[in-house]
């Protein structure tokens, strides 16, 4: 491929590059530094800061080596006595006006002009008159801080958000001396990606308000981790002081998140210092949960569940774990309920269905020529996938959007369907059985009977859809060479997910989803599904009973278990009696709170683990206080099944525990057969290597690096009627859809307090249709109810929503959604009335 490069000479060193190449970047791959400002990567070159300009044979004057092509035999040179004329006399002027806020500001040790001035400049000032004074300390946005007096106008902020983000929200104000970055008309800069531009800025004008005046840069200690707040599973680099958590910081890579991160991942990390956290053990004594040592908190665990195990059996003994475990934690659950109790009754799912098999990356979308986003909302659950996704359009992606409300993104899509809520499924088996035949043949086996009839006509009959959405949809896919199926969290019952991965083995497009929560698919590959063995086994496959056997010194149960939205039933029956909450709080979070609640209150023994005494916890007989994130070490799978380690980089609050460890203890105190005195989390991963094959090297991550476990599984076909409309519940004529939103005040990132702050008010979002019939105005407090419940919010009227249907937020307060009703396969009716 020699010959296919460019050679050219830098400083006399003969460099071969690709075509196309700068000679800054050029320059860099020789290890010849040319010092610049403005120039970045991931961004456009600008050529604003002139430091980078370097003498080029047979060129008259100096060029901008950040803006300049290589060409053959081009010879460059970058420090000849001109060059580093430039180079002070740009320094110079830039410090001109540049306060010396050094040893106050946040950059200090951390700051490119610092660096170049000490290499590159004249070493004493000249200047002797007053400088120039602009806007200090001035709240540029939420979580940005901006010192215009530091700022050397290399725009890379304004660039981040013009070529990256495709919104213009920062400018640049005035001319000469007197200009400045600033927000458009003065708006706040408020954008869920704001915390990118303090990353992005070569000196400390932009700095991080959770992170401002907390520590030297020269003070932290850094690690390679991942971010566990939604299922991107971005790649960050975590840095702390003193044994705690300070901030975090994009880590450079091509695969998952670019290198930027959302605000939620950059500041939700907080939680774990909450004044609420967990410190010790509690055990219900005389109806009160009182402090007890670790001693006296197993003790009691395990006499409570050999109690249980010794009336009824081990079907008698649930488990729930929750999206949020790492890796390690959900394989020893698996192990524990299987191996030590006996039974497969165990669960991670809250009112979601188990995502389909992966099959693309988020950095595929960029490549896809049709994308289809199918109830989810990347802006709100998985924000570094609206980055991917515009790029594609930006590219020639075509995007089609099927959601019940319109989102943000519709902006971008070719076209946006809003199907009435509980009939997205059924628009799904009209695409699929529009397909061209010619090109894609026939339909996967299973499905030519379940999508019979499923004409655009009936369709749009069902959806409220017009026909040829449904056959638009269908010619995209027809003609698509690199489609890529993306859905959200709006796929919660197991029959979508089935219909999903049809359409996918149609037309060849990849799936790529975000249902489930933060670690949905790697608690699912450890095994926390009662149909499934670790691996996603079936419970009859001999191979993997044997390795099991052989592996964990007992034999895995044959039964299916309990699954997580038949088990509140189940308790309330008396068929299971005991429950070991792991991480999980279905009274927050499952459908039907009130029926768990009756169930908590049921059941004969319930423990949970978890960092804060939730409202599931403050239920249980057994609380035991688990390490939050930061504080254990672990890995965790995102939505592309790309494995990360997550550092600990801090120690446990309190007495807290990993919740890999506790789980351990806990079979240790019940005296459970088989190894289980395991040293650290990585000895947990790599028996779970063992049992499952796309884990075997698994490890490897520890050192920071990305590493692929997509697993391959069938998914069941969904029977002919779970593709037609949900039933309905409720007294009232507005179907009610609900949904996460990016910054909420939910039991984890919602205690942090850059969170926390930026929640929005508790609020149902209306037609302006349904608002002028109800008498209802934008702002103005309201009662949503549904017979069953009532929650007091505030109305905004918005033209997202479609009539006839309210959108309500979960995790905002202050009532649990939920309690209106609804869960997978029934829509939740309601009335609005203003108060």
């Amino acid at each position: 491929m020699m010959d296919q490069l460019v050679t050219l000479k830098i400083d006399g060193r003969e460099v071969a590059v690709a075509p196309g190449t700068t000679v800054l970047e050029a320059a860099r791959q020789a290890g010849i530094e040319i010092p610049t400002l403005c120039n970045h990567e991931k961004l456009f070159p600008a050529g604003l800061c002139r430091l980078c300009l370097v003498e080029i044979e047979k060129v008259r004057g100096l060029q901008a080596a950040c803006a300049t092509t290589v060409r053959q035999d081009m010879v460059v040179h970058t420090d000849t006595p001109a060059v580093l004329h430039n180079r002070r006399m740009v320094l110079e002027l830039l410090c001109t006006n540049h306060p010396l806020d050094c040893p106050i500001c946040d950059a200090a040790g951390d700051c490119r002009l610092q660096d170049y001035v000490f290499k590159y400049g004249r070493g004493e000032s000249r200047f002797i008159e007053e400088k120039r004074h602009k806007g200090k300390a001035i709240r540029l946005g939420p979580a940005v801080i901006l010192d215009q007096e530091r700022c050397v106008l290399c725009q890379r902020c304004v660039r981040f958000c013009e070529e990256v983000l495709d919104e213009k929200l920062l400018g640049v104000f005035q001319r000469g001396a007197r200009s400045r970055i600033g927000t458009l008309d003065g708006h706040s800069f408020d954008t869920p990606f704001s915390g990118n531009v303090v990353d992005l800025c070569p000196v400390g004008a932009l700095t991080d308000r959770g992170f401002r005046f907390k520590a030297r840069t020269w003070e932290l200690k850094s690690a390679p981790s991942v971010c566990t707040l939604c299922p991107v599973g971005c790649r960050l680099v975590a840095e702390g002081r003193e044994g705690r958590l300070l901030r975090m910081r994009g880590r450079d890579e091509t695969q998952v998140n670019g290198g930027w991160l959302c605000d939620l991942g950059r500041h939700g990390f907080a939680y774990a210092d909450h004044a609420d956290r967990l410190r010790t053990p509690l055990v219900r004594r005389d109806g009160e949960l009182r402090p007890a040592t670790w001693g006296e908190a197993l003790a009691e665990v395990a006499r409570g569940l050999k109690a249980v195990l010794d009336e009824a059996g081990p079907h008698a003994v649930a488990a729930l774990g929750s999206p949020r475990l790492s890796n390690e934690a959900a394989y020893l659950l698996s192990k524990f309920v299987r191996a030590a109790l006996g039974t497969n009754n165990v669960d991670s799912r809250m009112g979601s269905a188990f995502p389909a098999p992966a099959q693309a990356t988020p950095a595929d979308l960029q490549a896809a020529d049709v994308i289809l986003l199918f109830q989810g909302d990347p802006s709100e659950e998985a924000p570094v996938i609206e980055l991917w996704v515009k790029r594609a359009v930006r590219r020639g992606g075509r995007l089609y959007i099927v959601h019940p409300r319109r989102l943000a993104l519709g902006r971008y899509a070719t076209l946006q369907v809003q199907p009435r809520p509980g009939t997205a499924s059924a628009f799904l088996g009209g695409v699929l059985g529009n397909l061209d035949r010619e090109k894609w043949g026939e339909v996967p086996e299973g499905w030519g009977f379940a999508i019979a009839g499923y004409t655009p006509a009936k369709v749009a009959s069902l959806t409220g859809c017009a026909p040829e959405a449904v056959t638009e949809v269908a010619a995209a896919f027809s003609s698509a060479q690199r489609a890529i199926i993306a859905y959200g969290a709006g796929v919660v019952d197991e029959a979508t997910v089935a219909i999903l991965s049809a359409l996918g083995r149609a037309t060849g497009a990849r799936l790529l989803g975000w249902n489930g929560g933060p670690n949905a698919r790697g608690v699912a590959d450890m095994g926390l599904r009662p149909d499934r063995l670790p691996g996603h086994a079936s419970l009859d496959d001999a191979v993997a009973r044997g390795a099991i056997k052989r592996v964990w010194g007992a034999a895995a149960p044959r039964e299916p278990g309990v699954a997580a939205h038949d088990l509140w039933q189940a308790v309330q029956e008396k068929r299971v009696r005991a429950l070991y909450l792991a991480g999980a709080d279905p009274l927050s979070d499952a459908p039907d709170p009130e029926g768990v609640r009756q169930a908590l209150e049921a059941a004969q023994f319930v423990v949970a683990q978890d960092s804060f005494l939730t409202p599931t916890a403050a239920l249980a007989n057994v609380v035991l206080p688990a390490a939050a994130y930061g504080e254990e070490e672990g890995s965790a799978t995102n939505l592309a099944g790309q494995v990360g380690w997550m550092a600990a980089s801090m120690a446990p609050l309190g007495q807290a525990r990993p919740h890999w460890r506790i789980v351990a203890d806990v079979a240790r105190a019940l005296g459970a057969l088989g190894h289980w005195q395991y040293a650290s989390a990585l000895e947990v991963l790599a028996e779970a290597g063992t049992l499952i094959p796309a884990y075997r090297d698994a490890t490897a991550v520890a050192g920071g690096g990305v590493y692929d476990a997509r697993i391959e599984y069938q998914v069941t076909p969904a029977e002919p009627e779970a593709l037609g409309p949900w039933a309905f519940e409720g007294e009232g004529d507005l179907a009610l859809v609900t949904g996460p939103v990016l910054f909420d005040r939910d039991e984890v990132a919602g205690r942090a307090p850059m969170v926390a702050g930026r929640a929005p008010e508790a609020y149902v979002a209306i037609s302006p249709a349904d608002a002028a019939r109800l008498g209802v105005s934008d702002g103005q407090a309201v009662e949503v109810s549904s017979g069953q419940a009532a929650l007091r919010l505030v109305a905004r009227v918005s033209e997202a929503v479609a009539a006839g249907t309210v959108f309500v937020p979960e995790h905002l307060g202050p009532g649990n959604v939920h309690t209106l009703g609804g869960r997978p396969g029934v829509v939740a009716r309601v009335a609005i009335r203003p108060v």
